[in-house]
Parts: C-alpha cells; sequence; structure tokens
C-alpha cells in the first residue's frame, strides 16, 4: 500500500509540475526552444576563420571561406529569424522586458545592413584641388553578424540571466 501511495504521489508531483510549467511559462519555454534551434557551427571552425585583434579597439578579421560557409547557414538562420519574429512576446508573463529587448537586438543584427565604403582621394598641389571619389557596395548581412550572435547566445552568465528559475529551466 505504501509503495502504491508512493508511486501515485511521484506522479501527482510531477503533473503538478508539468501543469504550472504549461500553465504559467509556456511562452518562457517557448523562447528557450527557439534559442536551442540557432544554427550552430563548430567552434574550431570560427577560429580558424575568424581572427581577433586588440588594438585601441576590438577588431575581428573574417575569412573569405568563412564567409562562404555561413553563406551556406544563410538559410537556417533566416528560418531562425522567422521564428524569432512569430513569437508572441506579448503572452509572456516573466521576464517580458528582459526577453524582448533580447529578441529586439537578435533582430537587429539579424537584419543589419552593412556598407564596404571605399575612398579614393587626390590632391592635386598646384591647383589647390582635393579630388574625392567615393564608392560604396551594401550588402545585407555578414558572417560578423553570426559570429556576434553566436557570442551572444553562448554568454551563459547572460542567457541564465533570462530565465525565472534556470533550475527548473523556467
Amino acid at each position: 500500500m505504501d509503495i502504491f501511495l508512493t508511486i501515485i504521489g511521484l506522479i501527482g508531483i510531477s503533473t503538478i509540475y508539468f501543469g504550472i510549467r504549461y500553465l504559467f511559462f509556456k511562452q518562457n519555454v517557448e523562447f528557450y526552444k527557439i534559442l536551442k534551434s540557432f544554427p550552430l557551427i563548430s567552434e574550431s571552425r570560427i577560429k580558424d576563420g575568424t581572427k581577433t585583434t586588440i588594438d585601441n579597439l576590438t577588431n575581428i578579421h573574417i575569412s573569405e571561406e568563412f564567409t562562404e560557409f555561413v553563406e551556406t547557414k544563410k538559410g537556417e538562420l533566416d528560418e531562425f529569424l522567422v521564428k524569432l519574429e512569430r513569437f508572441d512576446s506579448s503572452k509572456l508573463i516573466f521576464k517580458k522586458k528582459e526577453i524582448t529587448l533580447f529578441i529586439n537586438n537578435i533582430k537587429r543584427l539579424l537584419t543589419s545592413k552593412a556598407f564596404n565604403i571605399q575612398i579614393e582621394t587626390s590632391l592635386n598641389i598646384d591647383k589647390k584641388e582635393i579630388n574625392m571619389n567615393t564608392i560604396s557596395k551594401s550588402f545585407e548581412w555578414s558572417a560578423f553578424n553570426y559570429v556576434m550572435i553566436d557570442k551572444i547566445i553562448k554568454d551563459q552568465k547572460n542567457i541564465d540571466k533570462l530565465f525565472v528559475c534556470k533550475i527548473l529551466n523556467f
């Protein structure tokens, strides 16, 4: 009889746990499922494809091969972006402001446009002229965007701040 009551008690506790999780934390759990669907690239490939130098500013140099490889992942990143855009953050009960800001920043990084700007300047001292020619080429996103988002998602300290209760994965 005691074993039977113990089994019923364990089933009851797990039912209460999943019931509370479903009712109150459904949107939060859905957000973490979306985060886990971010297309990952191996650390060794990222380290081989990027070179970071720190002078007065931190510069990240990205190789052409890594850029081409990340371009093959563009479809998966677009799917990730669509999931973020479809996520209804208005239904969040807990950590609504933090999660909404996080989503907006990730979307801003994924949809940002960049420009490759080249400036050619010539100085003619005899005529006292300065001629400037500017060429710009825009592109929608680059491997740099992927590297930045990858660093943000792998920063477990900041991701843990988005959980209501990390131990229970809420």
